[in-house]
């Protein structure tokens, strides 16, 4: 039975006296609550979790969960494995706080494992379907640009086989929208939604073939940001330019299967990039 929670100078709360709404919180993937519980149970819950004092049908003061579901939760997962845990730390938000500024305290007290961008459009769908606050609003409430909300809500209106991917971090709102991009400059207004979900779901099948769920669809897509284009754009040149000078070298063009170069180049890192050249063109003679 839970100890009945006193209010002191520094809000010690029992846990156990904690309400969490159902479907309030944004969130669709509370992480390694395990690691968490493990952290919590050798230094304490360092940062205390932001709540809502309110009765219930009893009279019993109780408190609304506001932020901090998943130190919550990995201090729940110490008590039922028999930690003995009376007290945590938390702040106490004024009651008169209206349902979109509890909303946005989700984000902006939030200091563990970030929002994903699908679980940002979940709670921005919150924020304009029940509060009522358009695009603009919402990214002045969150201190997030327009555009950042507008890529999160979407994710909410593909196919809801591609926003499964997103929940569960198969794939990422950006890696979506390059193959949406790609397919409406290949396929036009009409047809490329149709085009891209279809090519999303292919991949999502190539990545679990075998019944290989460990496998994400990320491995199977070319994924970078412009530092990693960039990046791989130089180091492909380079690369040209050796296999150009080791042609001439050779005596004529060199006719190379980039796979199996790939290959020797990463066999052996302690050999040279001639050396695995050397090695390449040997084997690929023999065969």
């Amino acid at each position: 039975m839970a100890n009945k929670t006193t209010k002191t100078d520094i809000y010690n709360i029992d846990p156990r006296n904690i309400i969490v709404v159902n479907g309030f919180n944004s969130r669709v993937d509370f992480g390694n609550l395990d690691e968490l519980a493990a952290q919590i149970k050798e230094q304490g819950m360092l940062n205390p979790i932001s709540v809502i004092a309110v009765k219930d049908e009893n009279g019993e003061e109780k408190y609304r969960l506001v932020d901090g579901e998943r130190r919550y939760r990995a201090v729940m997962k110490l008590i039922d494995e028999g930690n003995d845990i009376a007290r945590i730390k938390a702040i106490f938000l004024s009651k008169s706080i209206t349902e979109e500024e509890m909303l946005a305290q989700q984000m902006l007290r939030n200091e563990g494992k970030p929002f994903t961008e699908y679980e940002l459009g979940i709670l921005c769908s919150k924020l304009r379907d029940k509060c009522g606050k358009t695009v603009a609003e919402i990214a002045k409430m969150l201190g997030k640009n327009p555009g950042v909300i507008s890529y999160a809500l979407k994710d909410l209106e593909y196919d809801p086989r591609i926003q499964e991917m997103l929940k569960k971090g198969e794939i990422c709102g950006p890696d979506v929208r390059r193959v949406f991009t790609a397919a409406k400059e290949k396929y036009g207004e009409d047809k490329y939604e149709a085009k891209a979900t279809a090519e999303l779901l292919k991949i999502k099948e190539k990545s679990t073939k075998e019944g290989n769920d460990d496998v994400s669809i990320k491995d199977c897509m070319l994924v970078s940001d412009s530092k990693d284009t960039k990046a791989f754009a130089k180091g492909m040149a380079v690369f040209n330019r050796y296999v150009f000078a080791y042609s001439r070298r050779a005596g004529g063009d060199i006719d190379i299967n980039p796979v199996d170069l790939a290959k020797e180049l990463t066999k052996d890192p302690s050999k040279t990039i001639r050396e695995a050249f050397d090695a390449y063109l040997k084997n690929k003679k023999a065969v």
